[in-house]
């Protein structure tokens, strides 16, 4: 498809794309609802969980949400977003990666950037329910990066109608190596300490733990050479990249899916944007505003919800994918 034209305005006190970035993170004060928690066991015998919420008994309408690097389903844009479907009567499954909902997992391994088996569990979970007859999985960075994947790997689902990635890395390594500028070392230090963290925690799992002289560390390539594409089986860092990157998984996708991403987004360099892939699949709407930052998107509303919660559900019902 086109690209499509944005109506987004930023605030003009969040015209800077850093300030815009941190702002919802330490600004934005959501109450978390009250969810159940759902103890996914997955087929290697670890787990991951889920925090459900029900707009109502027996509904037939269903959000997924899929969350970012070392993040949870508390964070402000996954509790705005899962309260913004609540609100229009849909279920709100708020997925946490293995070992990123404060309970450690089982296993040496956790989650990365294309690990794409974990998500289809999640949803062969709900769709041995028989209960959802519309389906919206929704994805947040490195969870937008996986989702996209996912789509392009696996054939349409019926139920699934459309699909939303906010803020997407769709190419690993150009975003990987923005990350290390000077400019966005706030960020790159706190996912690499949280990273190592979470790591050295499962010197428990293994009396031949394999992973020493984190000390070295300084990037996150340093991180995924280390750790990510030895524990997942990957020659390399480039490797993992490569073949977890969204990018290149965009061409098969067939679910009707949207794609926001910020011009001015400080994760990515010009290669993350898929212009091209979009325009070349009728399946794929790519929504790239001039600001908006990452994850941003914030909107002075008196509802207290930000555009990009409105504009997902707004492009639904534009083009007759979801039913109120």
């Amino acid at each position: 498809m086109p690209l499509l034209k944005s109506y987004y305005e930023v605030p003009f006190w969040l015209q800077n794309n850093h300030i815009h970035t941190i702002y919802p993170t330490l600004r934005r004060k959501l109450i978390a609802p009250a969810y159940k928690r759902i103890r996914l066991k997955l087929r290697d015998e670890d787990f991951l969980d889920i925090d459900f919420l029900e707009a109502k008994p027996q509904n037939h309408s269903l959000v997924i949400l899929f969350h970012g690097l070392e993040s949870n389903s508390q964070v402000s844009y996954m509790v705005g977003m899962g309260l913004y479907y609540k609100s229009k009567g849909f279920d709100v499954a708020a997925v946490n990666f293995r070992g990123c909902s404060g309970k450690p997992n089982l296993k040496l391994s956790t989650y990365h950037s294309g690990k794409t088996d974990d998500i289809d569990e999640v949803f062969e979970y709900f769709l041995a329910k028989n209960q959802y007859q519309q389906i919206v999985p929704i994805g947040f960075s490195l969870g937008a990066n996986a989702l996209l994947k996912y789509l392009g790997e696996k054939k349409q689902v019926p139920e699934v109608k459309m699909a939303a990635a906010v803020s997407p890395p769709c190419h690993l390594h150009s975003a990987s190596r923005q990350l290390e500028k000077p400019y966005n070392r706030i960020y790159s230090k706190r996912f690499l300490a949280s990273l190592i963290q979470k790591v050295l925690l499962k010197k428990n799992i293994s009396s031949d733990f394999p992973f020493q002289d984190h000390i070295k560390l300084k990037t996150l390539y340093d991180f995924d050479s280390w750790y990510t594409a030895p524990v997942f089986g990957y020659h390399s860092a480039m490797d993992y990249y490569e073949k977890n990157s969204s990018l290149y998984f965009l061409a098969q996708i067939k679910t009707p899916t949207l794609i926001l991403m910020a011009r001015d987004d400080p994760f990515f360099p010009v290669k993350c944007y898929p212009v091209r892939e979009a325009d070349a699949n009728d399946s794929l709407y790519l929504e790239i505003p001039s600001h908006g930052a990452h994850v941003g998107f914030v909107e002075n509303s008196h509802d207290g919800f930000y555009w990009h919660e409105k504009r997902i559900w707004e492009f639904g019902l534009q083009t007759g994918l979801v039913k109120k």
